[in-house]
């Protein structure tokens, strides 16, 4: 129920942390009947929210990059499962709000406050059902609660990209069907350069980061130089018209592979015409996907092997590397998953 002491220009927001990325909670509804009182749309009070109009999101509650310029609306209706929500990417120094494809590191933040909201058995493994209005998919978490059944953030697990540790939170989703939507080659700096486009949970370009001029050794600093970063541009954008997609900010992301020889291969990702810190967690799952694809670039690019029943692949990305459950029944992926981590930041009242 709305909080009857909310000014008209006022929302209850939490921030919360999933995996390495941080994002706003907030209940659908009261971001709605917000918009109605100020007679906005409720993208703007989204934008107003995370602040897209300046690049560090100062006059906000975001980040000023994609892994910060998160909102998810929360609702409780769908009585089939413990909740819905709707995933937005916001612009830094951008108009743009997007509630295209979804993320899948931001879905454990969502897990913890959807327990935070719903008090479930104390002390106890709990098992929540969510489903992505973006990708109309339920995910499956497994998560821990306190004695007063709250998420527990407490534990000794540790993710690639964030210091703290923290209980371990696991994600699977079902009944994905990965699948090729193009391939062949266009036009990058000049030169024909072959790519990917696929749909796992997300839509996704892959394209050999050698074609790109891109080595291991590039850190975060060296890939956002002109050279580099306008061929990923280059690469989203001309691999959006082969694809014959609508445009968007947000997809198709842009996964350059490498082989490796510290995991299974390697990922240096452009994601919302941002250089990735790290990598979206979707990401991990269309890369392991593709790699069980018959001839696909990820499989020529990997040495992994994937066979019939559960697979881990190890998928290295600027900040370490991650483990990706997937599953395969009859040379077919039908559920990928990973292990993830939350906490909760803040609670309270944001202005709009």
């Amino acid at each position: 129920m709305e909080n009857s002491i909310l000014k008209a220009n006022e929302l209850e927001v939490s921030v919360y942390r999933g995996g390495t990325s941080r994002g706003l909670m907030c209940l659908r509804k009261q971001v709605e009947n917000a918009a109605k009182r100020l007679n906005i749309s409720l993208e703007t009070v989204l934008k107003r929210l995370i602040d897209n109009e300046n690049a560090n999101s100062i006059d906000g509650l975001g980040g000023g990059i994609s892994s910060t310029n998160k909102v998810c609306l929360i609702d409780f209706d769908d009585k089939s499962v413990d909740a819905s929500w709707e995933f937005y990417q916001i612009g830094a120094c951008s108009p743009t709000c997007s509630n295209d494809g979804t993320c899948g590191n931001i879905v454990a933040a969502v897990a913890a406050f959807v327990l935070d909201m719903k008090a479930k058995e104390p002390n106890s493994t709990i098992l929540l059902y969510l489903k992505s209005k973006n990708i109309n998919k339920i995910m499956q978490i497994t998560l821990k609660s306190d004695k007063f059944g709250n998420f527990n953030p407490i534990g000794e697990y540790e993710i690639a990209g964030v210091k703290s540790h923290s209980s371990k939170i696991s994600i699977d989703i079902k009944d994905i069907h990965p699948s090729l939507l193009t391939s062949g080659k266009i036009i990058v700096d000049g030169k024909n350069t072959y790519v990917e486009v696929i749909d796992c949970i997300n839509i996704f370009t892959l394209v050999d980061a050698k074609e790109l001029e891109i080595h291991a050794n590039y850190n975060y600093e060296r890939l956002n130089c002109a050279d580099i970063f306008s061929r990923l541009v280059e690469v989203k954008e001309n691999s959006t018209k082969l694809a014959k997609l609508a445009p968007s900010p947000v997809i198709p992301r842009v996964l350059a592979l490498l082989n490796s020889d510290e995991a299974d291969i390697e990922v240096r990702v452009l994601s919302a015409y941002n250089i990735h810190k790290s990598c979206p967690a979707s990401a991990f799952f269309a890369i392991a996907a593709a790699i069980a694809l018959p001839n696909s670039l990820a499989q020529k690019i990997s040495a992994f092997k994937i066979k019939n029943g559960e697979n881990i692949v190890k998928i290295k990305h600027l900040k370490g590397i991650v483990e990706v459950k997937v599953k395969v029944q009859n040379g077919v992926v039908v559920s990928v998953g990973i292990n993830r981590s939350a906490r909760m930041i803040m609670r309270g009242i944001a202005r709009i």
